[in-house]
């Protein structure tokens, strides 16, 4: 089994969406066609017993490659904003303190149209 880097970086994000790029929806797709293949193709051989054991890890061993590869491609997304944050982040822009002052005592280029 291969290490997974960037763990605290994976769990901070898990079962957040995520806005996948045209590039990167390109790149999870061909290696889930890829894991898919190599999975069959391990089910396949394991069932008819023609590869020995040295044959098979080589396979997990591969697929798991691939997974990693996966999971990497995907956390390197930016996370999507939920839309509680976003009304979140709309009323804390409006309950921000505005200037108290008034606009005969501000510098002209401040002075705007109440």
């Amino acid at each position: 089994m291969l290490p997974i880097t960037g763990i605290a970086e994976i769990d901070e994000g898990r079962g957040r969406s995520r806005k996948v790029s045209r590039e990167a929806g390109r790149g999870l797709e061909i290696l889930g066609h890829a894991i898919g293949y190599l999975s069959d193709e391990f089910a396949l051989e394991c069932m008819a017993g023609k590869t020995g054991k040295n044959a098979l890890h080589s396979h997990v061993a591969a697929i798991d490659l691939l997974k990693m590869l996966n999971r990497e491609v995907y956390f390197s997304c930016p996370i999507e904003i939920t839309l509680e944050e976003r009304i979140q982040g709309w009323i804390s822009r409006l309950s921000a303190p505005r200037h108290t002052m008034r606009p005969a005592l501000l510098p002209v280029k401040q002075r705007t149209r109440w």
